[in-house]
């Protein structure tokens, strides 16, 4: 029984040089920009969406200083005024 997988003669390394052109002029550049393309794939799934944003979630911290302008101007009555 065939699962449609090939094992293939030719090293990922060679198989990108066929891809090498003015935008990509390495192979590293065309392993970059897979990556790229298949993290944006799997992103759109809805499981790995949920997973990740659960992760970020759980472990996302998030901090805040103020600038100079934030303290001459947010007063008491501003809207800000909790997260100064």
């Amino acid at each position: 029984m065939s699962d449609g997988l090939e094992d293939l003669e030719e090293t990922p390394k060679e198989m990108a040089s066929n891809f090498k052109c003015a935008m990509f002029n390495s192979s590293q550049d065309v392993f970059k920009r897979v990556r790229h393309i298949a993290a944006v794939e799997i992103s759109f799934k809805p499981s790995v969406r949920k997973y990740v944003r659960s992760i970020l979630m759980g472990n996302l911290v998030m901090s805040t200083s103020p600038t100079r302008y934030a303290i001459e101007a947010v007063d008491s009555l501003h809207y800000y005024v909790g997260v100064k």
